[in-house]
């Protein structure tokens, strides 16, 4: 792998590696799971009547190849993906359920709530879990979690320094959310693990190999959790 090769197509494009290229990549081969948060983060976070933040398909296509390359790197186990927000967004729930993810947790305002129940539920250590993430909501999940990747904003100059000195990225991306900065993150995550190749020549082929991985992916059923009550609850919607 050309660590100094992956490294300048991402700095090119603005995005900022907070620790060593090679660090980095060793924090991701011990990644199993993947949290996004959803406002600023697949979309620019905009709210009003009858408004719903949306998402967009280069960063559905970056989810899904993001999953096959850690399928087949870790022997056809599945990664476990999911989304926390703080609010109840359709659009969220549209785009889990039909990417076919883990779990969606939404209306936790305290989203290391959800990193714990995650954790404990699907078995997992807070240092195999990647989080995508972009204002004050989500610094206490990324306080604990094994790769932290900030999504770009150029108008919180003063939250970027704060998390930048308390170690609380790895990664900054070039792009907001608006601009596909989740797309740049799975890509970023693939090629530091040596699957971004593998992973788009086996979404070409539409072969026996990838057909498996599609079949396994859709058999999955989403798990929504809201926040309420000063608990956890499943809603089967």
């Amino acid at each position: 792998m050309n660590y100094k090769s992956i490294e300048s197509n991402f700095t090119n494009i603005g995005a900022e590696f907070l620790i060593p290229v090679i660090d980095l990549s060793e924090k991701l081969n011990k990644v199993k799971a993947f949290l996004f948060d959803w406002d600023g983060v697949f979309n620019n976070g905009s709210k009003g009547v009858g408004a719903t933040s949306l998402f967009t398909e280069p960063d559905s296509m970056g989810t899904n190849l993001l999953r096959l390359g850690f399928w087949l790197k870790n022997n056809h186990s599945q990664p476990f993906i999911g989304i926390i927000t703080a609010l109840n967004n359709e659009s969220a729930l549209q785009m889990s359920e039909r990417e076919h993810f883990n779990a969606a947790f939404f209306n936790f305002k305290n989203k290391i709530q959800a990193f714990d129940f995650v954790c404990q539920k699907y078995n997992l250590k807070p240092e195999e879990i990647a989080f995508v993430f972009d204002d004050v909501l989500d610094l206490s999940v990324a306080q604990v979690c094994g790769v932290r990747i900030l999504i770009r904003r150029k108008a919180s100059p003063l939250m970027v320094n704060y998390i930048k000195q308390n170690k609380l990225a790895d990664y900054i991306t070039g792009n907001s959310g608006n601009e596909y900065g989740v797309r740049e993150a799975c890509e970023m995550i693939l090629g530091l693990t040596d699957m971004f190749d593998n992973s788009v020549a086996k979404r070409i082929a539409f072969d026996a190999i990838y057909q498996k991985y599609w079949e396994e992916r859709n058999k999955m059923k989403l798990e929504k959790y809201i926040w309420k009550d000063d608990q956890i609850l499943i809603d089967s919607h």
